[in-house]
């Protein structure tokens, strides 16, 4: 039906194409280069030469290891966090209900930089909260560790889990959660043999928006995982990308490296 309706209309037919071209000239041409490039060592002789020797340095397969460890555990985290947000949003009526659908969002507004930053004024070593600790002898633990990375992952990050979720139950038909409440089932219940089988496709979306978006993310785990920077994937292949080029660091890395002995 909708071949059809765009073979009748020229206009949006070309759109389409053109629409499409892009994101194949733009994601799928440099994703496939990066590929093939892959593939062929500095010689041009074709070969797993490159996975080869990935995975035979140990650097390489911690940082692997580190960056799948930590996507599925901001990933788990953000699911649980976002699909509770998201359900109180969607199924229940309090004051404010409206600002708690709204609050979640304006993460997507602000950068990656900025919010380690906030947490490491709150959170830091010589944060606010640590402040008010210091003369009852208390402190938190390190923020610039694996912990901190997940906590403020994690709060960067679900809000996808939160649309994607919110959206499913919007969407959802609420009389088959009715008809099981009307049968006798308890809410709970409900939840687990109705809500949740229907939400599936909606998490595991959301799972992978959120996984994909946590391993490629640099500048959290670039800032709050100084003292260990290059213990990820992206940051690791950065600064050998810094080393090969043989020019001066980012910005962001001089900052990061401000930022952990001040903090």
């Amino acid at each position: 039906m909708m071949l059809g309706s765009l073979r009748r209309d020229p206009a949006w037919l070309m759109l389409a194409l053109g629409a499409v071209a892009l994101l194949g000239y733009f994601l799928l041409w440099p994703v496939l280069s990066m590929l093939t490039s892959s593939l062929f060592n500095k010689e041009g002789q074709f070969g797993l030469h490159g996975y080869v020797q990935f995975f035979s340095e140990p650097a390489y397969r911690e940082s692997l290891f580190n960056t799948l460890w930590l996507g599925a555990a901001v990933t788990l985290l953000s699911l649980v966090l976002g699909a509770g947000l998201a359900l109180a949003a969607a199924r229940f009526s309090f004051p404010l209900a409206a600002c708690l659908g709204v609050l979640p969002l304006l993460t997507l507004v602000i950068p990656d930089v900025v919010v380690a930053a906030a947490w490491i004024v709150v959170l830091g070593k010589q944060g606010v909260l640590n402040s008010l600790l210091a003369p009852l002898g208390l402190e938190l633990p390190s923020l610039y560790s694996w912990w901190g990375l997940v906590f403020v992952m994690t709060l960067n990050n679900y809000v996808y889990a939160y649309v994607a979720v919110l959206v499913g139950l919007k969407s959802m038909d609420r009389n088959l959660e009715e008809a099981g409440l009307s049968l006798g089932s308890s809410p709970v219940r409900t939840l687990r043999t109705v809500t949740f089988p229907l939400m599936v496709p909606a998490l595991c979306g959301a799972a992978v928006l959120v996984f994909m978006h946590v391993i490629g993310d640099f500048g959290v785990p670039a800032i709050l995982g100084a003292p260990c920077w290059r213990s990820r994937l992206i940051t690791s292949l950065s600064a050998r990308w810094v080393v090969i080029r043989k020019c001066r660091p980012p910005w962001l890395l001089c900052w990061c490296f401000w930022a952990w002995p001040c903090c």
